[in-house]
This record gives C-alpha cells, structure tokens and sequence, in this order.
C-alpha cells in the first residue's frame, strides 16, 4: 500500500469514525439493547447459565461487560464499541475493493458502507451486528490474499470470533468455504 492509500484508507476511516460517532446518545436504549445491556452486567455465573439457553453467542455480551467496566453507564458509552467496529469496517473493506478491482472501486464502496442508513443504525446498536459486518469484511479480504501461514492463522482466529459473535457466522465459514472450492477467476 503506497503513501496515498494510507491517507487516503486513513481519511476514510476517519470520516465513518465522526459520522458514526455523532449523536449516540441522542436515543434511549431501545428494542434488544436492553436485552444486551442487562445480561452483560448481571453476575459471571447468571450470565453463563443464560448462555446456555440464549440464542446468541457470548463474546458481544463479554465486550460490553469490559468496555463498560472503563466507560460511564450511559447509552451514547455503551454504543461506542459498535461505532467503532462500524468506522474500522472501512478498513478491510478497502482492501478487499482494492485487491478484487482496483483504488477508485476500492474509495466508491467505503462512501457506500459509509453513508448507508442501514450501516449507521448498526453502529447505533448495543447489538453484535457491527462487530459481525467487520470480522465477516475482514475473513473476506484474508481470504483472497496470497497463501501464506499468515492467512490460515488470520481465517483460523476470524472464523472463532465469527462463532462467538453471533450464529450467521457459520453461515459465513459456510460461504467462505465454499468460495475456496471455486476456481480462480
């Protein structure tokens, strides 16, 4: 990656962290964020027996029990992890452009994922979506890089946090493996 895209991956991801960041807080916690905030505060032990009956995976719950450990109890705090995850989705997803078509293909798809409305509720949500579109962006591009040792460890450890972020992600490993089966193009 030579100077300009950095700047430019870099503004990118700059203007989705402004973007998403912006006005957070502005809602009460609504449909299943309460769902999310409630579990991930209740104790160690409720909160595993209620793994195993839930129909979601732990790791969300886990990130937002530590990051609200650090961070004030308060709805724009709690949505700041997926914001983040959100504006860092830009990041493998350039890449991914980049390497599958070229630069200018690469900056049209990051504005597209940057102002889709859809995309924007994500990163307003105490929910694992956000988290979900950056790990499935990211086993993406690991994917189609060269084969080397980094990429096997690189799809090993996206695949577990896949699992354990939500259950689409086995939809995902799904898709991901059935695009190794396909010849090149």
């Amino acid at each position: 990656m030579n100077t300009t895209e950095r700047w430019l991956l870099g503004a990118l991801i700059g203007i989705n962290l402004v973007l998403k960041c912006a006005w957070l807080g502005v809602n009460e916690l609504t449909l299943d964020e309460p769902f999310t905030v409630y579990w991930s505060q209740r104790p160690w032990k409720e909160m595993w027996a209620m793994f195993a009956t839930e129909n979601n995976p732990p790791l969300f719950f886990l990130i937002i029990r530590c990051w609200s450990f650090f961070t004030p109890f308060e709805a724009a705090w709690l949505r700041a992890p997926s914001a983040l995850f959100s504006a860092l989705t830009v990041w493998p997803l350039f890449l991914l452009a980049r390497q599958l078509v070229d630069r200018r293909t690469a900056v049209l798809a990051c504005l597209l994922f940057t102002f889709s409305n859809y995309h924007y509720g994500f990163a307003h949500e105490v929910r694992a979506y956000a988290f979900f579109t950056l790990l499935t962006t990211a086993a993406m591009w690991v994917l189609i890089r060269t084969n080397d040792t980094w990429r096997t460890a690189g799809l090993a450890t996206l695949s577990i946090l896949l699992v354990y972020t939500h259950f689409f992600g086995w939809l995902v490993l799904g898709l991901l493996g059935s695009l190794t089966l396909l010849p090149e193009l």
